[in-house]
C-alpha cells in the first residue's frame, strides 16, 4: 500500500497504511483520507485472495525465491522484519 500511495504524493510515507496476517488474523490499516482508503484498496485487492487462503490453511501455495510456507521457520513476519532492521541485513525474508 505504501509503494502505492507513495506514487501518488510523497506525504504517503507519513500514514499508517499496513498490511499483515498475524496469527489467524488478517490486518489492514488503513490511511485516515477517504481517498487514500480507495487507493490502498485498490493496492491491496490483487493480495487478498492469496491472504485468504493462507487463512484457511492453504500452504501449497509458494513465493517465487521462498520456501513453501509449510516448510518455513515458525516465525511471524514481523518478528523477521524487526530482525532485519536491527541485523542491518536489509532482508526481512530470513527468520
Amino acid at each position: 500500500m505504501l509503494q502505492e500511495s507513495l506514487k501518488i504524493t510523497p506525504f504517503a510515507m507519513l500514514s499508517r497504511a499496513t498490511a499483515g496476517i498475524r496469527g489467524s488474523t488478517l490486518i489492514i490499516n488503513m490511511p485516515g483520507n477517504p481517498n487514500a482508503v480507495a487507493e490502498c484498496m485498490e493496492a491491496v485487492l490483487p493480495a487478498l485472495k492469496h491472504a485468504l487462503k493462507q487463512l484457511k490453511g492453504d500452504k501449497r501455495e509458494k513465493h517465487p525465491r521462498h520456501l513453501p510456507h509449510a516448510a518455513a521457520a515458525p516465525v511471524d513476519q514481523w518478528e523477521r522484519s524487526f530482525r532485519a532492521a536491527s541485523t542491518g541485513t536489509g532482508c526481512s525474508c530470513e527468520p
